[in-house]
């Protein structure tokens, strides 16, 4: 089951990658977390713990933040 931030993670983390023009073989290999991992995130079928989540904000050179979709107010 598909939960809010899932579906963030996901869809923000594919929306970036393909904004830099990265395959996910590439991010694979900047991130250190295989390929078949990421896809599984892309496809918001699951999240990325902490250090997932970290490893992928370095590959993507983002904060946290963004990846999440958080707006300042």
């Amino acid at each position: 089951m598909q939960n809010e931030l899932t579906v963030i993670i996901g869809t923000t983390m594919e929306k970036i990658r393909q904004e830099r023009s990265l395959t996910l073989e590439q991010l694979s290999a900047l991130s250190g977390i295989d390929q078949d991992r990421l896809t599984v995130f892309e496809n918001c079928q699951a999240r990325p713990d902490a250090e997932e989540l970290l490893d992928i904000c370095k590959a993507l050179q983002i904060s946290i933040s963004e990846l999440l979709d958080v707006k300042s107010n």
